[in-house]
């Protein structure tokens, strides 16, 4: 449903890109309600000319003409966009904000806006499989928070969550998680060509073994477990290729990368906060 707000995007990046377009094909917003600013002129004029969304010279400029402001920047330029913010007067507006480790409680204090959802989502969402976690202040009204999860919804799907640490927890988890998925199907590549498979036909196998069992596990009424257990046969070789991965203790390996990833995340964040004190 579309509806009659405006939405300000503040940073056409990959991500603020990705979610215009998206947020146009899924006539959430019409592209004349869409007004967009970016340092980079290039990419901003960019964006307009091909989605047909209003152009603007300044971040006071989104601010004065939008009801929503969506943050799409990178946490060391939010200081100044969202100082910005609070010399326009943003105390009224829903601001959405995308960056990471960028805590709930200094957004408030830099833009001054009480009504903010801090988001995580994931880059998949440039295609429209995003995984988005995302948290809301008291102050955000039920309809608003009905448009959040239409916005969110309209790249992929999102979780509300109570508790702003869960954020940095699902920054590790899903936020990181595609370039874990990459990780694995780059290695994997590596072993199938080691192994004396034609480079091409190796990645070709992989990305395909990966949609594939990934599309399973989605329709599937079986946990990944079960799944992986109807795929092992007794003294076969997923069996013996699992036994391998077990001897090297995969599972403390991954739990470890979790955790360091996490603690990332909150120092991360402690981190913005001590640089951002005034």
């Amino acid at each position: 449903m579309t509806t009659d707000k405006k939405l300000g995007v503040i940073g056409c990046g990959n991500m603020g890109s990705a979610i215009v377009k998206r947020l146009i094909a899924a006539k959430i917003f019409p592209a004349s309600g869409i007004f967009v600013y970016d340092k980079n002129t290039v990419k901003c004029s960019a964006l307009g000319k091909k989605y047909s969304v209003r152009v603007v010279n300044s971040n006071a400029m989104v601010m004065r003409n939008a009801d929503i402001i969506l943050l799409a920047v990178k946490p060391q330029q939010a200081t100044e966009v969202l100082k910005d913010i609070k010399k326009t007067g943003g105390e009224g507006k829903l601001l959405i904000s995308i960056m990471a480790g960028f805590p709930m409680e200094k957004i408030q204090k830099l833009s001054g806006v009480k009504n903010i959802v801090r988001c995580m989502p994931n880059t998949p969402a440039q295609i429209g499989y995003g995984t988005t976690v995302w948290l809301a202040t008291s102050g955000v009204t039920i309809a608003d928070k009905k448009l959040v999860a239409d916005i969110l919804g309209s790249f992929g799907i999102g979780f509300e969550v109570d508790d702003e640490d869960i954020i940095d927890m699902a920054t590790a988890v899903s936020g990181s998680g595609p370039a874990y998925v990459f990780h694995f199907a780059q290695e994997l590549t590596e072993a199938a060509v080691n192994l004396g498979l034609e480079p091409n036909l190796a990645e070709n196998l992989v990305k395909n073994t990966l949609i594939g069992a990934v599309q399973l596990l989605d329709t599937s009424q079986q946990s990944a477990t079960e799944l992986k257990a109807a795929v092992t046969s007794k003294g076969g070789t997923t069996e013996a290729a699992l036994t391998i991965l077990r001897s090297k203790n995969t599972e403390k390996i991954w739990e470890e990368a979790i955790k360091t990833a996490y603690k990332r995340a909150k120092t991360l964040s402690k981190n913005i906060g001590q640089n951002n004190k005034n």
